[in-house]
């Protein structure tokens, strides 16, 4: 279980620690929150779809980042390290330190059961609220399910569930077909 520290700090004594530190945490609803090793099959999948978007996608259009990559939502002042983040188009950043981005189109987190409440609502919340971004994937890492959100219209969201390894996500926010089979390729579940 992730500790979380109880002390309030501002988003600016927040940035300001985190770039002098080796570890990464996050920032949401003014509470920092040390982010945990992850396990194998987290970083199988983030790989497995990271590797797919990379292929899929023309570099000249998109920038695919994975699990180092800050983001920043000026409106609910949140400081996140999604497992995947894609941009279409130039690139925004917070200020001249270049390593906290502000216009993700989609966001991919790979969930456990430690962290899946915080990724559905508390970091999609903060997500959903920032201008441009479109779609989210929330990827379980102990089971073949994916919830993907994708925006209608302003705080309209639709929601797909794909839970069957022969499945194919489409998404919306940019031109790609994915595999629900690809996305856990070499992920071993553990046997109940």
């Amino acid at each position: 279980m992730v500790s979380i520290s109880k002390r309030s700090i501002s988003p600016e004594e927040y940035l300001q620690a985190e770039r002098r530190r080796a570890e990464k945490r996050e920032y949401i609803n003014g509470q920092v929150i040390p982010m945990g090793g992850a396990s194998t099959n987290h970083n199988q999948i983030t790989g497995n779809l990271y590797f797919i978007l990379r292929t899929l996608l023309d570099e000249s259009d998109y920038n695919i980042y994975s699990t180092d990559h800050r983001v920043h939502n000026p409106i609910t002042q949140s400081y996140t390290y999604p497992d995947i983040v894609v941009v279409k188009g130039k690139l925004e950043y917070l200020d001249d330190a270049f390593d906290t981005l502000l216009n993700p189109l989609l966001i991919a987190e790979v969930s456990s059961d430690s962290t899946f409440e915080r990724d559905l609502h508390e970091k999609f919340v903060a997500y959903r609220k920032t201008p441009g971004f479109q779609e989210y994937l929330l990827i379980a890492q102990d089971k073949v399910l994916i919830q993907k959100f994708f925006r209608i219209k302003d705080e309209q969201w639709t929601i797909e569930d794909f839970d069957n390894p022969e499945q194919t996500i489409q998404l919306k926010s940019v031109p790609a077909e994915i595999s629900v089979q690809d996305i856990y390729q070499k992920v071993q579940f553990e046997q109940s």
